[in-house]
């Protein structure tokens, strides 16, 4: 938790300095942590102000153009920021059917693809604005693309959506027009935004410059989707009895208290199982809260709706 606190920390000094941030407001790590002053917990282990604003009125806008059009505007090309790399490509659309969860091979190929269409390193980079929906949305593109949790360099220039705000599907283009106003203002040279849709689903990966690429623009590789799309699936068990070991969970709270656990794991045979703790069962909260949950082993049973998990 105090991993997680620490990036929300970083993150609402970011938004506590923009002018244009719902929230704005500096935020300690045990702050983002606790779950007093009404930063209740949502889903555990995330907390309030973990989680995207989405009560938020907000436009952002983009104007793009060629160069010879630039030009006959008589823009001061001290202004021009260009798209010098891009690549957009979904991981496994169930996420149940996805071999490792807390990965995301997608945007792992997006990531080096826009950065080799732009000719450019991750240690090149200046600005970075990853999707922060939530934490785990952080950490999942910080392991892709090769980025530390704690870089100096910072994961958003707005602030992030659980502070900035969250204006829907429109949260990237507000990343996109921050870091060119930041480019504009020399405050980097070259910037990476990544947008996400659905469950760590849709990936895109843009490369914004001051400085021109030497390559033609092209939007990916033709193979990047197709390699994803023949990657191994897991199998789920849809009617799962058994042992069943945890790989990952969440516990939904029902205003100020746990009322069901989220289970994701592995039957015996290798299969992939999905259930829910039983509504009444505290003990199974408590253990899922207060202990490493991953790896535990419990029964799983099949049900009409809902698959239960028991300890």
């Amino acid at each position: 938790m105090q991993r997680l606190g620490g990036l929300v920390s970083r993150m609402s000094k970011v938004a506590a300095a923009n002018p244009l941030a719902w929230r704005q407001q500096v935020l300690s790590a045990e702050e983002a942590i606790d779950t007093g002053g009404g930063n209740r917990m949502i889903t555990w282990p995330y907390t309030k102000c973990m989680n995207a604003i989405l009560a938020v009125d907000m436009a952002a806008a983009v104007v793009m153009t060629t160069v010879g059009e630039a030009r006959r505007l008589k823009i001061d090309p001290a202004r021009w920021i260009f798209l010098r790399g891009g690549a957009a490509a979904c991981d496994i659309w169930n996420f149940s059917e996805r071999p490792v969860l807390h990965e995301s091979p997608a945007l792992a190929a997006c990531g080096r693809s826009a950065l080799e269409q732009a000719g450019l390193s991750l240690a090149a980079i200046d600005l970075f604005d990853l999707y922060s929906c939530f934490p785990s949305a952080v950490q999942v593109a910080c392991n892709a693309l090769g980025l530390a949790l704690d870089d100096p360099r910072g994961v958003t220039v707005t602030g992030g959506l659980t502070l900035f705000g969250g204006p829907g599907n429109n949260y990237s283009l507000h990343a996109i027009a921050e870091v060119v106003a930041q480019l504009q203002a020399q405050k980097g040279t070259h910037a990476v935004v990544t947008a996400n849709g659905n469950y760590l689903t849709k990936h895109a990966v843009g490369v914004y410059s001051r400085e021109a690429g030497t390559q033609p623009w092209a939007l990916a590789r033709p193979d990047l989707q197709a390699t994803i799309d023949a990657s191994p699936r897991l199998e789920v068990d849809n009617r799962p009895r058994g042992r069943g070991t945890i790989e990952a969970c969440a516990v939904a709270f029902d205003k100020e208290m746990p009322s069901r656990g989220i289970v994701l794991g592995r039957m015996e045979d290798g299969r992939r199982f999905l259930a829910n703790t039983p509504r009444d069962d505290s003990a199974a909260l408590e253990a899922l809260i207060n202990q490493d949950p991953v790896g535990l082993q419990g029964q799983v049973t099949p049900g009409d709706k809902v698959n239960q998990f028991e300890f």
